[in-house]
């Protein structure tokens, strides 16, 4: 019968979490949401089944022993009368729109701080945190401290025989991990906003043209652009849908005209994508993949005179899927992307005026370097390149061969762009 309760307690022991080795004085937090933070906490720890104390029954009692709380002897002499262990004060501080709690623990036995652990985020999260970060933290910190002794002065045979058991004391007891860091409990972004300066270069030439066809070319154009990317949920929730979201691309070409023959042809183009994108973090880098509809133009207005650019104008109706990181280097991020452009239209080049056989495929490749300027803003400069190869597949019975003469194998239309601009991630 005996042996059978000794493996009862044994079996008990390996079970029940360590907790701390008396009461647990949880002082008053202070800072913004201070009260509803330290509640939440103080229920999580009593589900845990720490013997807790109220910060206002230890004020109570500092008042009638004469002591300070804040002080390291104020806190022994109250350690040794309520029989406590630890004590756990708060600190609460506000960055933007996220919390950040900081939860010192302080020993009972001697009155020093035995560790700190912090957690940051949104409000409506913060309480989640609580207990699957800090929580944790907390009990293995708890487990390190222990009342002060029945008398607060001690032999110098005590204390000797302490000094000599302390070191192995501590080679015993498991490591705590280290306090949270930014990169553990950074929110995830909802929102990544860019506006960017861009010059814009294009040309659109043939390959074994029968007759000469007149090429197109434009150099260093004024086109600015803006980007959005949104994750709704990201606001609320940290997991994978955090990590959902929608993706906005539009760039539009300003002051351009085309010269040929002496006349200028005012030239128009634009460039939109709107799709899905999910994004994987990878420690501090991230890892995004995309899927978009996509419509490119580029057109041309009459000359004064009446004529023609004699370049057909060109609609890129497409599907986008592509691929993009965010690769940090120390505080600077490297940002290269990949997509392929699979065309679903190609507006007037596929016509029966120019070539109603063609087919095509794009190809988009960019590389640009972010630098930050401040929190949540940073600058970002870089270049895209974009590439239609088209096989226009003329054949003799085609209207634009019999009537206009129009007749080449193939034909490439290519935009090299430069950014500049500055992006916003909240």
């Amino acid at each position: 019968m005996k042996q059978l309760l000794c493996l009862a307690s044994l079996l008990c022991c390996i079970s029940c979490p360590a907790l701390a080795q008396g009461k647990v004085i949880v002082l008053e937090f202070e800072g913004p949401r201070a009260g509803q933070l330290r509640e939440n906490l103080y229920d999580l720890l009593k589900e845990d089944d720490f013997e807790l104390t109220d910060a206002q029954d230890a004020e109570q009692l500092a008042n009638e022993l004469s002591v300070d709380l804040g002080s390291q002897r104020g806190r022994v002499t109250i350690a040794q009368a309520a029989e406590a262990a630890a004590f756990i004060g708060g600190l609460v501080t506000r960055r933007k729109k996220r919390l950040e709690l900081a939860v010192r623990v302080y020993n009972g036995h001697d009155g020093d701080e035995v560790g700190v652990v912090e957690v940051r985020g949104r409000p409506a999260v913060l309480r989640k945190r609580l207990q699957t970060r800090l929580l944790p933290q907390l009990r293995e910190l708890l487990a390190q401290t222990r009342p002060p002794e029945p008398s607060v002065e001690e032999s110098n045979d005590d204390q000797a025989v302490e000094q000599e058991r302390a070191p192995q004391d501590t080679r015993m007891r498991p490591e705590p991990p280290p306090p949270a860091t930014d990169d553990m409990v950074k929110h995830p972004e909802s929102l990544v906003l860019g506006v960017y300066a861009s010059l814009w270069s294009r040309s659109f030439t043939y390959k074994d043209a029968v007759l000469p066809l007149s090429k197109h070319k434009i150099l260093l154009n004024l086109a600015p652009a803006i980007s959005a990317a949104f994750f709704p949920l990201a606001l609320f929730d940290e997991g994978v849908l955090a990590h959902l979201g929608f993706d906005l691309r539009f760039r539009y070409l300003l002051f351009a005209s085309s010269l040929r023959d002496g006349q200028r042809y005012p030239t128009h183009s634009l460039d939109l994508q709107l799709g899905l994108r999910a994004r994987l973090p990878l420690g501090k880098h991230q890892l995004a993949l995309g899927i978009a509809y996509g419509v490119q133009s580029t057109n041309f207005d009459s000359a004064q005179d009446g004529s023609t650019a004699g370049v057909p104008n060109v609609r890129y109706e497409h599907v986008r899927a592509g691929t993009d990181a965010r690769l940090m280097v120390d505080t600077v991020a490297i940002q290269p992307a990949l997509a392929l452009l699979v065309p679903v239209s190609l507006g007037q080049l596929a016509s029966r005026q120019w070539f109603p056989h063609a087919t095509a495929l794009g190809l988009e490749a960019s590389l640009h370097l972010a630098i930050p300027m401040g929190a949540s803003l940073e600058i970002v400069a870089g270049g895209s390149f974009r590439q239609w190869g088209m096989s226009l597949n003329p054949k003799p019975e085609d209207s634009s061969v019999t009537m206009l003469w129009r007749a080449a194998g193939g034909a490439t239309d290519r935009y090299i762009i430069g950014d500049i601009g500055l992006v916003l991630r909240i």
